[in-house]
């Protein structure tokens, strides 16, 4: 797992955006990182 969010992105934007994302549930950021990595839900 980790070596896909470091493939797609997603551990730079974890740390870039840490502050905005770390008070969000755990559904919301499960929808935002499938809008990031595109997935059709």
């Amino acid at each position: 797992m980790y070596r896909i969010f470091e493939e797609q992105g997603i551990l730079k934007l974890l740390d870039d955006d840490y502050e905005d994302l770390h008070g969000m549930g755990m559904e919301y950021l499960m929808h935002f990182f499938d809008e990031y990595l595109g997935v059709e839900t």
